[in-house]
């Protein structure tokens, strides 16, 4: 999303180094989220799903994939 916690994702990404020259920031949907608890047993999820919601293969090209050592969009297949 083009809000306050995707710039924040961004930005964490680039200072960490991750390639992100070809994210997208969806202008329609905000971030997405997923808050899980903490457990000792199989812990509950609660997804807010958006943006990621919106990701579809033509956005990628199959160049980049073939260059990518890990490639990842979402918990979610």
């Amino acid at each position: 999303g083009k809000d306050g916690l995707g710039h924040f994702m961004l930005k964490k990404l680039n200072e960490s180094h991750v390639n992100t020259a070809h994210v997208k920031e969806q202008e329609l949907y905000p971030s997405s989220v997923i808050f899980v608890t903490k457990s000792s047993d199989t812990p509950e999820f609660i997804p807010y799903r958006e943006a990621d919601y919106h990701i579809h293969e033509t956005q990628i090209p199959d160049v980049l994939l073939e260059k990518a050592k890990i490639y990842h969009t979402t918990c979610f297949a």
